[in-house]
């Protein structure tokens, strides 16, 4: 879908189409911003689990 197509589909939405227009992008970056710290948080646990020890919080006696 081209640029020129997204914004014939707002504006056929009637009035108020710049509104509309402006809360599916702020939907959108809220969405995005919460993949991306899902993804993150992710990431670090896999790195964490990968570099801990087997047997971390055992002491030998």
């Amino acid at each position: 879908m081209t640029r020129n197509e997204v914004l014939a589909a707002f504006k056929s939405t009637g009035k108020a189409w710049q509104s509309r227009m402006n809360d599916a992008l702020k939907e959108w970056l809220e969405q995005l911003r919460l993949f991306e710290f899902m993804s993150l948080k992710e990431h670090n646990y896999s790195a964490q689990s990968a570099n801990a020890s087997p047997v971390e919080g055992c002491r030998k006696s």
